[in-house]
Formats: C-alpha cells, structure tokens, sequence
C-alpha cells in the first residue's frame, strides 16, 4: 500500500529531488518531455506523456508517491500531483 503523504509535501520533497538531484542531468536534453519523480526515492522517469512515465515507474516501484513534473521548458507548466493509475481506476 503507498505511503500516505499530505499534497503539499509530495510537492516540496518532488520539487526539492528534481531540483538538487535530477535537473541538472536532464533538462536539456527532454526538452518537451515529463517527468516523474518518486518522493519517497528520487527515482524518476522521462517520457513523452505522464501516463508512460508513471506507468513505468508503477512498474518498477508499485509503492511510489510520484510527483509530476510537467513537459520541460515549457512556460506554461504547472507543477501537481496526480497519479493517472488510480484515475482510471474510476473510468
């Protein structure tokens, strides 16, 4: 079963992995693309839609917290959390 996190920590400790640990490595050449990175890990995934990244993250760590950081140097993005697996659990 996850780890049960309050919305507003999975974002400060996904925005403190992908900026101290993950940013450097990849930004410049995932231009476009997601990012997911899991909390309670700092693994992370980069794919061209969130639903990829996190179905492979869901993957190789079911238990994951992710943390989604939208498309790459895109200026409108929007940082949240949102786990696509368990919305299409309701479909």
């Amino acid at each position: 079963m996850p780890t049960e996190l309050p919305t507003e920590e999975i974002v400060r400790r996904g925005q403190d992995w992908y900026d101290r640990e993950i940013k450097a490595k990849i930004e410049a050449e995932n231009k476009g693309r997601f990012v997911v990175v899991d909390v309670l890990t700092g693994e992370y995934e980069i794919a061209d839609s969130d639903v990829i990244a996190s179905n492979r993250m869901k993957t190789r760590n079911p238990g994951a917290v992710l943390y989604f950081y939208c498309r790459l140097y895109l200026t409108s993005c929007n940082l949240f959390y949102r786990d696509p697996l368990r919305e299409m659990d309701f479909l």
